[in-house]
């Protein structure tokens, strides 16, 4: 998948049409609108300016045939609906970036969605009072969990835990991976923003300083056949190379 930043509406429909042909072509397996309707207070990275509520209107907008899978934050005000034209369009509905709590994490999995958008970041954190979106996440069965396993964006026995609870079937394994992959040390723009790399932690230049993206590629995330074909430590199945 190509994940398309947050932008303006209009910036993210012609985005998409530019990456429609290597869709087509099968170069990548499709475009996922990773932003715009997110909670601004898990934003991360992405401009909070340009957040937006999933409204009917927009979402027919920019779904279109390169399009196979949008993140939704379900508690907004239309995230259910939103969610639910999503998936009636035939695209993957993922949850993400969300301070969404357990209720309304499992109310968007009602929806016929397909999975959680790289599970612990960019989410309101796990707590033993209040489990909200990741309780939520590892609670049900019938949600695909990302993990982005490049020992920056998860503590290794993070991702155990992630495996004990929801089994290697529901877990997989993506990159995250922006502008600054397989180069160097140094400054790189991912949308509009400054990104700082350095040994491999893609961090904001100004601000916050929040982890903006991987630079994790997909031979350095799963640990091949000659390594134990383990992830973080826990051997894969027979058959099982890598999932993602």
């Amino acid at each position: 998948m190509a994940s398309l930043f947050t932008a303006p509406l209009d910036d993210l429909v012609s985005q998409t049409a530019c990456l429609a042909d290597l869709v087509t072509d099968g170069v990548i397996a499709g475009v996922h609108l990773e932003g715009r309707s997110w909670s601004e207070a898990r934003c991360g990275a992405h401009e909070p300016k340009l957040l937006r509520d999933p409204v009917e209107a927009d979402v027919k907008k920019v779904l279109s045939g390169a399009v196979k899978m949008v993140t939704i934050a379900p508690e907004l005000p239309s995230g259910l609906h939103a969610i639910r034209q999503v998936v009636d369009a035939g695209v993957v509905a993922a949850l993400g970036h969300t301070d969404a709590t357990y209720e309304q994490m499992i109310a968007g999995a009602d929806c016929r969605r397909d999975g959680a958008t790289h599970l612990f970041n960019g989410m309101r954190p796990f707590h033993h009072r209040d489990p909200g979106p990741v309780g939520a996440a590892l609670n049900d069965p019938r949600l695909m969990l990302e993990v982005i396993n490049d020992g920056m964006h998860l503590d290794p026995q993070v991702v155990r835990v992630a495996l004990a609870a929801a089994g290697v079937s529901r877990i997989a394994l993506i990159t995250d991976a922006m502008v600054a992959t397989g180069m160097p040390n140094g400054r790189y723009l991912l949308g509009s923003l400054e990104v700082d790399v350095k040994d491999g932690l893609a961090t904001l230049a100004t601000g916050t300083h929040s982890i903006a993206g991987s630079t994790l590629t997909d031979g350095r995330r799963v640990r091949q056949r000659r390594e134990g074909r383990c992830i973080a430590g826990r051997c894969l199945p027979d058959g099982l190379d890598h999932a993602g």
